[in-house]
């Protein structure tokens, strides 16, 4: 499987047999609360930008449960960043799921793409997963079985009218239509680049969108008006004498002439012409990731105060529930408390791992945290 890393207790196989077979499927009967599936080796990413995974998941004979695929984010220490982005499938022949628009943590260098089933299967379970596709921008587009760079060229005759590739600067591979005009709205088409995304390049003094929004180039604003209004925002450097990223105010006004006196509402690089926004509720965990080992067979576990949960305004009034995302069902875990232990035993030679979420709430607010843990015997 070309490098994916097997776990739990049912094997996940390429169907058909080859290295990259079109699909990956688990047989499953009769399995009561399982966790299995495979993690793909790390790829290089962007942190910072956003993201879109997409899958086809299949369930046969399933009693409770959901068959996933996960994309996991990494700093350059290794250790998870942010939730992971997901699709899931509870039961029934294989169906498209999409995540779009995820916006990688800042601190992320590289993801590690999961398929997975956590479920309780009748006497005829398995789990399917194929097209598993992870790439950068807000929309998931088409998969292509066959791509190649010679499928994706275009033949153009006039190369200075076509729109080009960011990354190789080649005209455009290929459009295509999304939806047939329906409801009021638009026909809508995509833009096809690459195999890898849809990276795009519009160059204008200025780009309209509709009769009223225009993307001002030289400014690097985009404003819109309607009626005797204008609304500015600063796609780059601030404008006016106030250094404004984002302004309101009476349309006659001219963008150098923009001000906080003549706005009706502004944005500066400080804060806002307002009330001032509550800080919104947060939780974190230190660290994301940890590992304890110990010779020869044995239990071993983590210690008090290893791993630490945090809230916005403290712990006293919160919660912290945990359970296990994905992993070994053998480590055992707390089911509260900020301040986990987990614990385990281990065979000669062996080593478990396991993906746990932590529900901190607080007064109606709630966040999510979660930790990997690693155990192994050094021989």
């Amino acid at each position: 499987m070309k490098g994916w890393t097997r776990f739990g207790l049912r094997s996940v196989e390429a169907y058909p047999v080859t290295a990259d077979g079109p699909q990956f499927v688990a047989a499953a009967p009769n399995a009561v609360g399982e966790n299995f599936g495979a993690i793909s080796p790390a790829a290089s990413i962007n942190g910072g930008e956003r993201y879109s995974l997409q899958a086809e998941l299949a369930a046969a004979d399933t009693i409770s449960g959901t068959v996933r695929a996960l994309a996991f984010y990494l700093d350059a220490g290794g250790s998870q960043v942010g939730p992971p982005q997901s699709v899931e499938y509870p039961a029934g022949d294989w169906s498209l799921r999409k995540s779009e628009g995820f916006l990688a943590p800042a601190s992320a260098v590289q993801v590690r793409l999961q398929m997975d089933a956590a479920a309780t299967f009748g006497a005829g379970g398995a789990a399917g997963w194929r097209r598993i596709k992870l790439e950068r921008g807000l929309v998931c587009t088409p998969w292509t079985d066959d791509a190649s760079a010679a499928a994706l060229s275009a033949s153009l005759t006039d190369q200075s009218l076509a729109i080009l590739d960011l990354e190789s600067q080649n005209a455009l591979a290929s459009w295509y239509k999304i939806a047939d005009a329906a409801g009021g709205k638009p026909t809508r088409i995509g833009l096809q680049s690459s195999a890898f995304g849809n990276f795009i390049a519009l160059d204008a003094e200025q780009i309209y969108f509709g009769d009223n929004t225009v993307f001002d180039n030289a400014s690097d604003t985009i404003q819109t008006v309607w009626g005797a209004t204008r609304k500015v925002m600063a796609w780059g450097a601030p404008f006016g004498p106030d250094n404004l990223v984002e302004w309101v105010g009476p349309s006659n006004i001219a963008l150098g002439s923009m001000t906080k006196a003549n706005a009706g509402f502004w944005v500066d690089q400080v804060g806002a012409y307002g009330p001032t926004p509550l800080p919104s509720f947060w939780a974190k965990v230190t660290p994301t990731q940890i590992s304890r080992s110990r010779t020869g067979a044995g239990s071993v576990s983590t210690a008090l105060n290893d791993v630490i949960v945090t809230c916005y305004t403290g712990t006293s009034g919160a919660t912290c529930n945990w359970s296990r995302v994905s992993g070994d069902a053998s480590i055992s875990y707390p089911s509260t408390g900020f301040t986990p232990v987990f614990s385990t035993t281990l065979a000669a030679g062996e080593t478990k791992t396991a993906l746990f979420v932590g529900l901190v709430a607080k007064s109606g607010d709630v966040d999510l945290v979660y930790v990997n843990v690693e155990f192994s015997d050094n021989v």
